[in-house]
Protein backbone atom coordinates (compact mmCIF):
# COMPACT_ATOMS: atom_id res chain seq x y z
CA UNK A 1 0.00 0.00 0.00
CA UNK A 2 1.61 3.54 -0.65
CA UNK A 3 0.29 6.46 1.05
CA UNK A 4 0.92 9.92 -0.18
CA UNK A 5 0.31 13.10 2.41
CA UNK A 6 -2.14 15.42 0.69
CA UNK A 7 -2.33 19.35 1.28
CA UNK A 8 -6.05 19.06 1.90
CA UNK A 9 -7.52 19.40 5.26
CA UNK A 10 -10.79 17.50 4.05
CA UNK A 11 -8.60 14.31 2.82
CA UNK A 12 -5.67 14.64 3.95
CA UNK A 13 -3.99 11.19 2.94
CA UNK A 14 -4.40 9.46 -0.06
CA UNK A 15 -3.70 5.55 -0.49
CA UNK A 16 -3.13 3.47 -3.48
CA UNK A 17 -4.76 -0.28 -1.74
CA UNK A 18 -5.71 -3.23 -4.41
CA UNK A 19 -4.78 -0.74 -7.32
CA UNK A 20 -7.58 2.03 -6.51
CA UNK A 21 -6.82 5.34 -5.15
CA UNK A 22 -8.85 6.35 -2.14
CA UNK A 23 -9.20 9.44 -0.43
CA UNK A 24 -8.72 9.04 3.91
CA UNK A 25 -11.03 11.55 5.10
CA UNK A 26 -11.20 13.83 8.27
CA UNK A 27 -14.49 13.44 9.78
CA UNK A 28 -14.12 17.17 11.88
CA UNK A 29 -13.99 18.75 8.49
CA UNK A 30 -17.45 17.95 7.47
CA UNK A 31 -20.05 19.20 9.80
CA UNK A 32 -21.30 19.12 13.32
CA UNK A 33 -22.74 15.59 12.87
CA UNK A 34 -19.71 14.29 11.87
CA UNK A 35 -17.43 16.15 14.41
CA UNK A 36 -19.02 14.12 16.99
CA UNK A 37 -20.06 11.22 15.54
CA UNK A 38 -18.64 10.84 12.11
CA UNK A 39 -15.96 7.79 12.59
CA UNK A 40 -18.59 5.27 11.42
CA UNK A 41 -19.31 6.91 8.36
CA UNK A 42 -15.91 7.80 7.70
CA UNK A 43 -14.84 4.06 7.73
CA UNK A 44 -18.00 3.27 5.23
CA UNK A 45 -16.76 6.24 2.82
CA UNK A 46 -13.46 4.47 2.79
CA UNK A 47 -14.89 0.99 2.18
CA UNK A 48 -16.80 1.97 -0.63
CA UNK A 49 -13.91 3.53 -2.27
CA UNK A 50 -12.15 0.46 -2.07
CA UNK A 51 -15.16 -1.95 -3.65
CA UNK A 52 -15.09 1.01 -6.54
CA UNK A 53 -18.50 2.51 -5.44
CA UNK A 54 -18.35 5.90 -5.85
CA UNK A 55 -21.48 8.58 -6.78
CA UNK A 56 -23.03 9.21 -10.46
CA UNK A 57 -20.60 11.90 -11.09
CA UNK A 58 -17.83 9.39 -10.06
CA UNK A 59 -16.92 11.06 -7.09
CA UNK A 60 -16.59 9.82 -3.31
CA UNK A 61 -19.14 9.48 -1.14
CA UNK A 62 -18.48 11.99 1.94
CA UNK A 63 -18.87 11.31 5.11
CA UNK A 64 -21.76 13.95 5.28
CA UNK A 65 -23.42 11.99 2.50
CA UNK A 66 -23.28 8.66 3.85
CA UNK A 67 -24.93 9.98 7.36
CA UNK A 68 -27.71 11.71 5.24
CA UNK A 69 -28.61 8.74 3.49
CA UNK A 70 -28.83 6.40 6.41
CA UNK A 71 -30.92 8.99 7.92
CA UNK A 72 -32.99 8.99 4.86
CA UNK A 73 -32.81 5.30 3.96
CA UNK A 74 -32.62 3.09 7.72
CA UNK A 75 -36.04 2.78 9.19
CA UNK A 76 -35.93 3.49 12.80
CA UNK A 77 -32.81 5.39 12.58
CA UNK A 78 -32.47 7.87 14.81
CA UNK A 79 -29.92 9.94 13.66
CA UNK A 80 -27.17 8.91 16.43
CA UNK A 81 -23.85 7.81 15.87
CA UNK A 82 -24.13 4.67 13.14
CA UNK A 83 -22.71 1.07 14.87
CA UNK A 84 -21.00 -1.61 12.86
CA UNK A 85 -24.33 -3.30 11.74
CA UNK A 86 -25.48 0.38 10.68
CA UNK A 87 -22.37 0.56 8.40
CA UNK A 88 -23.04 -2.91 7.59
CA UNK A 89 -26.67 -1.67 6.70
CA UNK A 90 -26.01 1.46 4.70
CA UNK A 91 -22.64 0.02 3.03
CA UNK A 92 -25.48 -3.10 1.38
CA UNK A 93 -28.36 -0.14 0.46
CA UNK A 94 -25.75 2.00 -1.14
CA UNK A 95 -23.91 -1.17 -3.32
CA UNK A 96 -27.22 -1.75 -4.23
CA UNK A 97 -25.82 -5.72 -2.72
CA UNK A 98 -25.12 -7.45 -0.06
CA UNK A 99 -20.68 -6.60 0.33
CA UNK A 100 -20.66 -5.89 3.93
CA UNK A 101 -21.14 -9.29 6.48
CA UNK A 102 -21.30 -8.69 9.94
CA UNK A 103 -19.40 -10.65 12.60
CA UNK A 104 -19.76 -10.58 16.30
CA UNK A 105 -17.15 -10.05 19.29
CA UNK A 106 -18.56 -11.05 22.45
CA UNK A 107 -15.00 -10.47 24.02
CA UNK A 108 -14.01 -14.41 24.66
CA UNK A 109 -12.81 -15.18 21.34
CA UNK A 110 -10.01 -12.80 20.33
CA UNK A 111 -8.14 -15.22 18.19
CA UNK A 112 -10.87 -15.98 16.33
CA UNK A 113 -11.35 -12.45 15.75
CA UNK A 114 -7.84 -11.64 14.45
CA UNK A 115 -7.92 -15.22 12.43
CA UNK A 116 -11.77 -14.17 10.59
CA UNK A 117 -10.30 -10.48 10.24
CA UNK A 118 -6.72 -11.58 8.74
CA UNK A 119 -8.19 -14.12 6.54
CA UNK A 120 -10.51 -11.43 5.17
CA UNK A 121 -7.35 -8.75 4.50
CA UNK A 122 -5.61 -11.64 2.60
CA UNK A 123 -8.21 -12.00 0.14
CA UNK A 124 -7.97 -8.44 -0.53
CA UNK A 125 -10.89 -7.21 1.74
CA UNK A 126 -11.31 -4.55 4.43
CA UNK A 127 -12.56 -4.91 7.79
CA UNK A 128 -14.78 -2.29 9.95
CA UNK A 129 -13.60 -2.20 13.34
CA UNK A 130 -15.49 -1.03 16.39
CA UNK A 131 -13.51 -0.01 19.31
CA UNK A 132 -14.56 0.88 22.84
CA UNK A 133 -13.41 3.75 25.53
CA UNK A 134 -14.38 5.46 23.28
CA UNK A 135 -16.92 3.54 20.96
CA UNK A 136 -14.83 4.01 17.90
CA UNK A 137 -15.31 2.91 14.34
CA UNK A 138 -11.99 1.83 12.28
CA UNK A 139 -11.16 0.46 9.03
CA UNK A 140 -8.38 -2.09 8.73
CA UNK A 141 -6.98 -2.05 5.31
CA UNK A 142 -3.83 -5.04 5.57
CA UNK A 143 -1.17 -6.27 7.34
CA UNK A 144 2.43 -4.79 7.18
CA UNK A 145 5.42 -6.66 7.05
CA UNK A 146 5.70 -6.65 10.69
CA UNK A 147 2.16 -8.56 11.48
CA UNK A 148 0.70 -5.16 12.15
CA UNK A 149 -2.52 -4.03 10.94
CA UNK A 150 -2.89 -1.10 8.91
CA UNK A 151 -5.59 1.32 9.89
CA UNK A 152 -7.34 4.29 9.11
CA UNK A 153 -8.60 6.21 11.73
CA UNK A 154 -8.74 9.96 12.49
CA UNK A 155 -7.91 10.73 9.22
CA UNK A 156 -4.77 9.18 9.75
CA UNK A 157 -2.92 6.17 8.98
CA UNK A 158 -1.53 4.29 12.26
CA UNK A 159 -0.76 1.00 12.44
CA UNK A 160 -1.12 -1.14 15.63
CA UNK A 161 -0.20 -4.76 16.67
CA UNK A 162 -3.37 -7.47 16.15
CA UNK A 163 -3.46 -8.30 19.96
CA UNK A 164 -3.82 -4.67 20.73
CA UNK A 165 -6.11 -3.39 18.49
CA UNK A 166 -8.16 -6.68 19.32
CA UNK A 167 -8.43 -5.87 22.94
CA UNK A 168 -9.87 -2.06 22.61
CA UNK A 169 -12.94 -4.09 20.41
CA UNK A 170 -16.07 -3.18 21.81
CA UNK A 171 -17.90 -6.23 23.00
CA UNK A 172 -21.28 -7.20 22.81
CA UNK A 173 -24.14 -9.80 21.58
CA UNK A 174 -23.51 -12.72 19.11
CA UNK A 175 -26.26 -13.31 16.66
CA UNK A 176 -28.15 -11.06 14.17
CA UNK A 177 -31.40 -11.31 15.53
CA UNK A 178 -29.87 -9.29 18.35
CA UNK A 179 -28.98 -6.65 16.31
CA UNK A 180 -32.08 -4.82 14.87
CA UNK A 181 -32.73 -2.35 17.57
CA UNK A 182 -28.90 -1.53 17.12
CA UNK A 183 -29.15 2.13 17.50
CA UNK A 184 -30.53 1.50 21.06
CA UNK A 185 -27.03 0.73 23.17
CA UNK A 186 -23.70 -0.61 22.50
CA UNK A 187 -24.33 -4.28 23.28
CA UNK A 188 -26.52 -4.20 20.17
CA UNK A 189 -23.63 -2.56 18.35
CA UNK A 190 -20.61 -4.47 18.42
CA UNK A 191 -18.36 -6.59 16.42
CA UNK A 192 -16.87 -6.17 12.60
CA UNK A 193 -17.60 -6.01 9.64
CA UNK A 194 -16.12 -7.16 6.42
CA UNK A 195 -16.67 -5.58 3.35
CA UNK A 196 -16.08 -7.40 -0.27
CA UNK A 197 -15.98 -5.80 -3.15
Amino acid sequence: MRITKRNDKRYPYEIELHGRHILIPQQKQFGTYCRNHGCSVTACSIALQEIGKMQADKSAWNPQEIANKAKKEIKGYNGSKLSIWGCKTILNKIAGKEVAFWHSNDGKHDAAVRSAINAALKAGHVVLFEEKNPIHTVIILEVDEKGRWVIATNGKIVRRSQVTETRKGLHGMRGANNQKNWWNGKAHGAGFVIVKG
